[in-house]
Parts: structure tokens; C-alpha cells; sequence
């Protein structure tokens, strides 16, 4: 059953659930499973339209979506997709960079809110557990990122500089094994699709060597199996590539503080 606490959390939802009652609950749980379970669809639907140029076609499959936003309350984002569909049929002159660039921010954007949504659903651990973890006290704090695409790491890089915290970067999973052989982070930004070692794999590993700081898998895939999959294996939080430096240290300062 959905918890009202959880779901009240998730940002981006213009919706009251505290108020719900038990039928009304299930009602709503049941329309943001149809949101999980279509939005992938959706998702090929908008890409294809952007890789033949077919702008009409985008432009419905972008309405097609803000329906679907539309039944989850997710009221921003509803409007955002309007917007571009309206911008699609009325503009003129089309750059097809500019469409991808945007078209690339509104999909980043809801598949953060589908995964967020999947966390609630699916993530039956004690809130206690789920939320900030006992981080050691004093110091800086120590995160490990491993993702096997270095330019990325520059990024979280620059959106780091100057936080509290301090940031190692590795493009392997046996580099970052090597690395909490010596020194334990108090958290793990982890890719979940590298080569040789995927993240998956890597946060059994970590496991394994008694290391329990919560783990934020990076990726930019909403699908259920996914999600539960790096449920299963410790997430405690996601990031959606492309990341900002505004949810990078919100969802960091979550889990272990500033």
C-alpha cells in the first residue's frame, strides 16, 4: 500500500494525500503505476519522433504525455510538455539542437519523477533506513564516485566545488574497490551501466566488505526492472543524467548532512 508520509514528499506532485482516504489512496497508487508502466513507451514514442525530424509527431506524443502527467498531478510538468508542443506547431523555424537540448531536460526531468515514484511504491525499508543515514560525525565528508564516462566526473566535479564535501572519482569498479580497501566513503554516487563491473554488481561488493554508506545510483533509465533491481542491491537515492548542482546537493545533503 502507498504511504501517505512518502508520497506526500515527492516533489512535483500538486496532491494532498494526506487528506486521502484508504480508497481514494488506492485510486491514485493505481494511476501512478499506469504512469510507470507507460512512460517508457512514451519515452521511444518522443525519441523517435525527434530522430526523423518529425515535429508534428513529437509535438502529440508531448501532448500524450502531459495527459498522462495530468492524471498524477504532476501539474509543472504538464505545462512544460504543453508548452513545447505548442512551441512545436507554432514556431516557424525549428533547430533541431535546440528541440534535442529541451527535449532531453523535460525527459531527465520525468524520469526523476518516475523513479522517485517507483522509491515510494516499491522501497518497503524502515523510513529510518530509507532516509539520512548516521553519518560519522566531524570532518569533511567523503563521497566515492565511480561512472566509467570521465566527462561526467568533471561535472560532478565543478557542481561539487566548493560544497563540504569532499569528492573522489574513479571509472571502474575495481578502482573503487581498491580505494574502500584503505579509506570508507560516508557515501557512493555509482553508475549502474559501466563495462566489466556494472553497478549493481559494484554495490553487492560494497556490501560485501561491510560498508553500509547509502548508495545513489546514477542513470537515465525509468523502467520498473531497473529501479527495483538497484532497490534490491541498496539505493538509497537516484540522480538523472544530465544532473544540476541544485539536486546533486539536495539529494546528498539528504542522505549524510552538509
Amino acid at each position: 500500500m502507498l504511504n501517505k508520509k512518502k508520497a506526500a514528499a515527492i516533489q512535483g506532485l500538486n496532491i494532498s494525500v494526506e487528506q486521502m482516504s484508504e480508497a481514494e489512496l488506492k485510486k491514485y497508487e493505481f494511476a501512478l503505476n499506469a504512469f510507470v508502466e507507460s512512460f517508457p513507451l512514451q519515452e521511444t514514442g518522443l525519441k523517435s519522433a525527434l530522430g526523423g525530424r518529425d515535429y508534428g509527431s513529437l509535438a502529440n506524443w508531448l501532448i500524450g504525455v502531459a495527459d498522462m502527467l495530468k492524471e498524477i498531478n504532476a501539474d509543472g510538468l504538464m505545462a512544460e510538455c504543453k508548452d513545447f508542443a505548442a512551441y512545436l506547431s507554432k514556431t516557424e523555424y525549428l533547430s533541431n539542437t535546440v528541440i534535442e537540448a529541451r527535449l532531453t531536460a523535460v525527459l531527465s526531468d520525468i524520469t526523476a519523477l518516475s523513479i522517485d515514484i517507483q522509491m515510494v511504491i516499491y522501497d518497503n525499508r524502515p523510513e529510518a533506513a530509507a532516509g539520512a543515514a548516521a553519518a560519522r560525525s566531524g570532518g569533511q565528508k567523503l563521497i566515492l564516485a565511480v561512472d566509467d564516462v570521465a566527462l561526467f566526473l568533471q561535472t560532478l566535479k565543478t557542481n561539487l566545488a566548493g560544497s563540504p564535501y569532499k569528492l573522489v572519482c574513479v571509472t571502474s569498479g575495481a578502482d573503487a574497490l581498491r580505494f574502500i580497501a584503505t579509506k570508507e566513503p560516508d557515501l557512493f554516487i555509482l553508475d549502474l551501466e559501466m563495462p566489466g563491473m556494472d553497478g549493481y554488481e559494484l554495490a553487492r561488493r560494497i556490501k560485501e566488505q561491510k560498508i553500509f554508506a547509502p548508495i545513489i545510483f546514477l542513470t537515465g533509465n525509468a523502467n520498473r526492472e531497473y529501479v527495483v533491481k538497484a532497490l534490491q542491491v541498496g539505493a538509497a537515492d537516484f540522480l538523472v543524467k544530465p544532473i544540476d548542482k541544485k539536486q546533486v546537493l539536495s539529494r546528498i545533503a539528504s542522505l549524510i548532512g552538509e
